[in-house]
């Protein structure tokens, strides 16, 4: 079986079947690696912040770079719609895998309810990206992965385009 389709595969049953409130519910403690609670009025009073120290010294061990970037990228998304975002580090099928989980504040004016995943491979190239709906039968009966990374536009709260993203038009996909 494609390594890819495995890893999505595997994901999709873990989250299916676990699922309660938030995207890190189905994933232990054990395979925690990073992670925080990002807030645009805590985390970024400095616009001139360094967001690549902030997402290194969040991560309890060293990630793949394409990993580190994607990171990146939710901490300055978490600077327009706050989130939690957690980095995990599971093993599929003997492939090192790792899982980027973010849950959407509702909270003191923030609407970023919300919860999405990407998953890379141990090089770091990304495997599938997913918006999840707690609430909606029918998107846990038709479950489909986009190609590409989460983008602003794909929050509950609307965040800008990510200052270092490449377009992505015409089916191209991101390469970090």
């Amino acid at each position: 079986m494609d390594k890819k389709i495995a890893i999505r595969r595997f994901y999709e049953e873990k989250i299916r079947t676990n699922f309660v409130d938030n995207i890190f519910d189905p994933f232990q403690v054990l395979f925690e690696i990073g992670g925080g609670g990002f807030n645009p009025e805590d985390t970024f009073k400095d616009e001139n912040i360094n967001i690549k120290q902030i997402a290194v010294r969040a991560l309890k061990k060293e990630v793949p770079a394409g990993v580190l970037i994607a990171f990146e990228r939710h901490i300055w998304y978490a600077k327009h719609v706050a989130s939690d975002i957690l980095i995990f580090n599971i093993p599929v099928n003997e492939v090192i895998t790792f899982a980027i989980c973010i849950n959407g504040y509702v909270d003191d004016g923030w609407d970023n309810s919300g919860n999405l995943i990407e998953v890379y491979d141990e090089q770091g190239e990304l495997m599938g990206a997913k918006i999840l709906s707690s609430c909606d039968d029918e998107d846990w009966e038709n479950w489909t992965w986009m190609d590409r990374p989460l983008r602003g536009n794909d929050f509950n709260s609307f965040a800008p385009p990510w200052s270092e993203e490449e377009a992505i038009q015409g089916g191209i996909r991101w390469q970090p």
